[in-house]
């Protein structure tokens, strides 16, 4: 039979990559094309089981908001 489970996914990003020494924080760095958490967040949301994902931001972060999936409504994002 098919589990019924569901999930919450919390990933921490709120680092702001001070030691990796690059204009953008590692989360954002560019990898094919697209930020690194953006690869991060589809390869869960395609996931039918997660129902949620929360993603926790420095309070300083000005990236997160330009991510084509800022606006998807099973992201919440939190202080971290």
């Amino acid at each position: 039979t098919m589990s019924s489970q569901a999930y919450w996914v919390i990933i921490p990003a709120a680092g702001q990559g001070t030691r990796f020494a690059a204009a953008h924080p590692k989360q954002y760095m560019d990898l094919l094309g697209e930020p690194i958490l953006s690869h991060t967040l589809k390869r869960f949301l395609g996931q039918a089981a997660v129902r949620q994902i929360v993603v926790a931001l420095s309070p300083q972060d000005r990236h997160f908001s330009a991510l084509s999936l800022a606006e998807n409504p099973r992201i919440t994002t939190v202080l971290g």
